[in-house]
């Protein structure tokens, strides 16, 4: 093959992977979106078999966590639906694991029978394990979040008849707010019940 014509994958100097052809000068011309893609799936993957972001970052060649992390993100943005699917069922697997772990040591309460170093028996008093219970609540939480369970609380009134307090509550506080403003009026509040 003539050295222009050499084809192939490699990685250019930053570790990032590339696809293309060699140039007359040596360097290949990058297939930049392909690359990204591949690369991109391959963060995926690694991150269903439980590597951090650090890991997957040096092995793909990202310049740090944030780059692995994006990529698997705009990924699955864009992927089926099954891919996310599998790698939430994954997570939530793993999460589960954590609180089924923690969880007796956060809310263990009573006694528990012990053997001293003379051989006797005696019972000690037991008391929940707040590292325990702190990893439970943030794992409790992420469980939340991956699985969409905290919207947020939205409050709609839908007739104003029914809310006269609400329009006088806000009639009030618009005129407090432009005395204030103007530095004229009366500002100060008007007594319970009128």
């Amino acid at each position: 093959m003539p050295e222009g014509d050499r084809g192939g994958v490699g990685a250019n100097s930053s570790g990032r992977m590339v696809t293309g052809r060699k140039t007359r000068k040596g360097r290949k011309r990058a297939s930049a979106e392909v690359s990204a893609e591949v690369r991109a799936q391959q963060a995926v993957e690694l991150k269903i078999q439980g590597h951090s972001y650090e890991e997957i970052a040096k092995e793909l060649g990202y310049a740090g966590r944030q780059g692995a992390f994006e990529a698997v993100k705009s990924l699955l943005k864009k992927s089926t639906a099954e891919k996310v699917g599998e790698l939430r069922k994954i997570s939530n697997a793993r999460i589960e694991a954590i609180i089924a772990a923690h969880m007796p040591l956060a809310t263990r309460s009573g006694s528990e029978l012990v053997v001293c170093l003379d051989g006797k028996e005696r019972r000690r008093k037991t008391k929940p394990n707040v590292n325990s219970a702190d990893i439970v609540l943030k794992a409790i939480r992420e469980h939340r979040a991956l699985n969409g369970l905290d919207m947020p609380a939205q409050l709609h009134v839908t007739d104003k008849t029914k809310a006269p307090a609400y329009d006088a509550i806000l009639d009030r506080l618009s005129r407090i707010a432009a005395a204030a403003a103007t530095g004229t009026g009366d500002s100060k509040p008007e007594p319970e019940g009128g």
